[in-house]
């Protein structure tokens, strides 16, 4: 309820971080407001991202815990002139959607 009254809520992940959420503003991660934030799985950010990116990158791939995105196999990319390369490992969902790539993390960001 406090979430949706826009109210800050701290949440505590299980050997891990302790992050304050709150909608409007960034996370804040053992204390320390982050600057960045994560827009949306690999697969989210790639289909978001993919014409910013045509024409300054030859390829993207945006690794995460859940699902990875890679944009010369995701359907994003395949609507430009990205060029297919080889498969990663992991679990392959879709074109471009892998599973199981990474190991999670404890909640936070990298120092």
């Amino acid at each position: 309820m406090d979430l949706s009254n826009c109210k800050p809520v701290e949440l505590t992940i299980d050997g891990g971080a302790t992050v304050v959420v709150q909608a409007g503003y960034p996370p804040i991660v053992n204390g320390v407001a982050e600057e960045r934030m994560r827009v949306g799985c690999g697969s989210a950010t790639i289909g978001m991202f993919a014409k910013q990116w045509h024409g300054k990158v030859d390829e993207v791939v945006v690794v995460d815990d859940h699902i990875t995105g890679v944009l010369s196999e995701h359907q994003a990319g395949n609507c430009s002139t990205f060029r297919h390369r080889n498969q990663d490992e992991g679990t392959t969902l879709d074109a471009g959607r892998y599973f199981q790539v990474a190991e999670p993390g404890t909640g936070g960001a990298a120092p």
